[in-house]
């Protein structure tokens, strides 16, 4: 189940605290955004405090029964708007009758809310915090395992670092403002996602722009695996005209790319994708790849943003006088793309440079993309131990075939078999994941100018230690075609 908590603490009974009535513009707009349709949060599923509500002793009740009697299979929502404060190292949320005498008694600390996020049974928490100080909520402690929709994790935003003060703009909180332009659709990504990522990082890079750096927000998050998607903005409309796709609605299945007409996630790691009047050729290779797998342990599968490891569960075709229509059903099997293994350091017998484990991803990306690393171009001597780890990472599911040129330069590749940029975008997608080069991507944007595709890429590295921010890839670059 979808729960949301929404708290504006928007009126203060004059102990050392002013009233913020922007506040409720906060609470007003964030809830419209996530409750207007399609959504999966129902209106019975969204409690509102505010006013003489969000006293000490109703939110204390309210915010502990909102995490503890959450289930295993619930995903929560906090957004929580108003005053903080600081004393003597402790953070605390300041509700309606807050003291500034005496917090201990009239206040939250923001440690007991930590500890309730970090003890909730929820599979996923995601936590708002547009309050001063709020940075103290996410300061120490390891309290965010492993965030993804289908996965257990719990991720907090706070507005501002523990010794900074929270601003206002445009009749929100300065910090809220910039989260309804990126949940509206400022952070989404070439297929209209907004996850963790790419929501943190339109709104730090605005708030620090704005307020030269006295209110940077903070995220707390250790992501494993594709990261929570906020919100959904479908910008683009599928049409069954195969013979003109102004959609991106393609999908990689081993080595077939095409068009589908529908896809779902029906539970956790479990895919269905529909096809209606597939050509003869996709038809006859969807026959073979059912065929194939009953022989072998699993495909290749990408999809928007995603890649994974799949087998086929069924396959089912049906025939009417309307045509043809093929339904797939795949599962997800684990790859080793998901394990983590230990660092590579290489140096020696090329120059001088030392190369890091997520060094070698970069320049394994520059091969897949460009069909170049600085290690294989033809001006340098080339260091057969650094390429056999470009091109076999120990933590791939797939390899790189040097011989067949298999995943070295897609981008013109591809081109020259007449594939467009969309199809071409997700077999990108399958082999930068699917090798363990990149764990999530957060911008994939290929634009094409007469003979030259512009190529842009923000992806993120599986992290090694949970308190560490995942290593950024980011390469940007043009190839002739």
């Amino acid at each position: 189940m979808h729960k949301a908590l929404f708290v504006a603490v928007n009126q203060n009974t004059d102990r050392g605290f002013s009233n913020l009535p922007n506040t409720l513009n906060d609470i007003n707009e964030i809830r419209r955004i996530l409750t207007e349709v399609p959504t999966t949060f129902e209106n019975q599923n969204v409690n509102e405090f505010s006013g003489n509500h969000a006293t000490n002793r109703i939110l204390n009740l309210v915010v502990t029964d909102f995490f503890s009697d959450a289930t295993e299979e619930d995903i929560l929502f906090l957004f929580w708007a108003g005053h903080g404060y600081a004393s003597n190292g402790e953070g605390y949320l300041v509700p309606y009758d807050g003291d500034s005498l005496r917090p201990d008694d009239s206040m939250i600390k923001m440690s007991n809310v930590r500890r309730w996020i970090e003890t909730s049974r929820a599979r996923v928490v995601i936590c708002f915090f547009d309050t001063c100080h709020s940075g103290l909520l996410a300061r120490s402690g390891d309290i965010l395992r492993g965030l993804q929709i289908h996965g257990n994790g719990k991720v907090i935003f706070a507005a501002c670092q523990d010794i900074q003060y929270a601003y206002d703009r445009n009749g929100h909180g300065a910090f809220t403002d910039y989260l309804i332009e990126g949940l509206t659709g400022g952070a989404a990504d070439f297929n209209g996602n907004i996850d963790v990522y790419t929501l943190y990082s339109y709104i730090s890079t605005r708030l620090t722009n704005e307020f030269r750096g006295e209110q940077v927000p903070v995220i707390h998050s250790s992501l494993s695996g594709s990261p929570v998607v906020i919100k959904r903005i479908e910008s683009r409309q599928a049409t069954t005209n195969k013979k003109h796709v102004i959609t991106d609605a393609y999908f990689l299945l081993d080595t077939l790319i095409t068009v589908y007409d529908s896809f779902n996630e029906e539970k956790q790691s479990v895919f269905r994708l529909v096809l209606d009047n597939p050509d003869q050729a996709t038809e006859y290779t969807v026959r073979e790849l059912y065929a194939k797998n009953q022989r072998h342990n699993s495909l290749p599968f990408a999809i928007r943003n995603q890649a994974y490891l799949v087998n086929f569960s069924d396959l089912s075709i049906e025939s009417s006088s309307n045509g043809l229509k093929m339904t797939l059903e795949l599962n997800k099997v684990e790859g080793k793309h998901e394990s983590m293994s230990l660092g590579i350091s290489y140096g020696g017998g090329y120059g001088s440079r030392t190369y890091t484990d997520d060094d070698i991803a970069k320049e394994r990306a520059k091969l897949i993309i460009f069909g170049f690393t600085d290690a294989t171009t033809q001006n340098k001597v080339s260091d057969s131990i650094l390429q056999s780890f470009i091109f076999s990472p120990s933590n791939g599911s797939i390899k790189i075939d040097p011989n067949s040129k298999t995943g070295i330069g897609i981008v013109e590749n591809l081109d020259k078999l007449g594939l467009d940029l969309i199809g071409i975008r997700v077999s990108l997608v399958n082999w930068l994941i699917l090798t363990g080069t990149i764990e999530k991507i957060e911008k994939l944007v290929l634009n094409k100018k007469g003979n030259l595709v512009d190529v842009h890429l923000i992806g993120y590295r599986k992290k090694y230690y949970t308190n560490v921010d995942p290593v950024r890839i980011e390469l940007i670059g043009q190839v002739q075609v």
